[in-house]
């Protein structure tokens, strides 16, 4: 979980780009943004966590390093 941009800023870089700021307490692909590169950040960033806010009364995000072509699978 990221408390803030400069936290999302940080671990962005640690990660690599692309990475995801996905919402913490929501689902259904609200909240998820793709961040290519550092510049888009931070539009991306205040983006997810209105959207986070409107839809699930909570704007705290995570993030997560994106991979290209990956499959998907629930258990």
């Amino acid at each position: 979980m990221v408390n803030n941009y400069n936290e999302a800023v940080q671990q962005a870089a640690e990660f690599g780009y692309p990475v995801l700021l996905k919402a913490a307490a929501g689902g259904g692909g609200r909240g998820i943004k793709v961040i290519k590169e550092a510049e888009e950040m931070s539009s991306a960033f205040d983006m997810a966590s209105a959207e986070a806010r409107e839809a699930f009364g909570d704007d705290r995000l995570y993030i997560e390093k994106l991979i290209a072509n990956a499959r998907h699978i629930e258990v």
